[in-house]
């Protein structure tokens, strides 16, 4: 092998360690996405739940300790949406994602998304998945991701408000910015949506996905079978 060939063959190796050192950091930081969108699906879904047992029970619900609950949630929830649409660090949720996408978008081909549906045979049912919801073109698309953002952005933006006037620092005009349940629910539902979207463009390539309600919360209910006060 020639000195010419070497130098080819080490030049080649050198940008393939890159390109899976950057594929393994763009997956780190999905994982961590993956695990706080998903820890919101469960407390909206528990407090869901919470609500139908207590709707029968006015007694109970007209009582200052579910209104402290209710209060703490919605703003824990604004928070933590609110961190998912983060524009200032250097380590936030989906916006740092995706505009991180947007750089390294070469980095998702086509090809690669691909693969583990050639594994099982099915590689149609893959084009039309990548056809459907990456752009179809050889890499992944920045209309795609950019549409993303801008659906981010719509979704979370009177969050934003909510959190930055009433939480995070109190304005003086702090009364102007409020959230509705509908306004919640909505991002949570998008927050939903796009981490399946790039969870499974990404980290877990060719898997199916509906929600991120993990089947596993166990008998939660049994603290309201048993009496809190003896």
């Amino acid at each position: 092998m020639t000195p010419g060939v070497i130098i080819l063959t080490n030049y080649i190796l050198y940008i393939k360690f890159l390109i899976n050192m950057e594929l393994e950091e763009l997956k780190k930081h999905m994982q961590e996405i993956f695990d706080e969108v998903s820890n919101l699906i469960e407390n909206q879904y528990v407090f869901e739940e919470l609500r139908i047992i207590l709707q029968p029970n006015i007694n109970i619900t007209d009582n200052i300790f579910f209104d402290h609950y209710v209060i703490n949630y919605a703003s824990s929830m604004a928070s933590s949406i609110r961190r998912q649409n983060d524009k200032k660090t250097t380590r936030g949720g989906l916006y740092i994602f995706l505009n991180n996408l947007l750089i390294e978008n070469k980095l998702i081909t086509k090809d690669f998304y691909l693969l583990p549906f050639r594994d099982h045979g099915i590689v149609s049912e893959g084009e039309q998945l990548w056809n459907e919801h990456y752009g179809g073109e050889d890499f992944l698309s920045i209309k795609v991701i950019n549409n993303d953002i801008l659906l981010l952005d719509s979704t979370t933006e009177s969050i934003k408000n909510f959190v930055d006037k009433n939480i995070a620092h109190r304005d003086k005009n702090s009364h102007l910015y409020t959230v509705k349940w509908v306004e919640l629910n909505d991002a949570i539902k998008t927050l939903e949506k796009l981490t399946i979207k790039y969870y499974t463009l990404v980290v877990s390539t060719g898997s199916h996905m509906e929600t991120l309600l993990a089947g596993n919360l166990g008998d939660w209910q049994k603290i309201f079978r048993e009496p809190w006060v003896r």
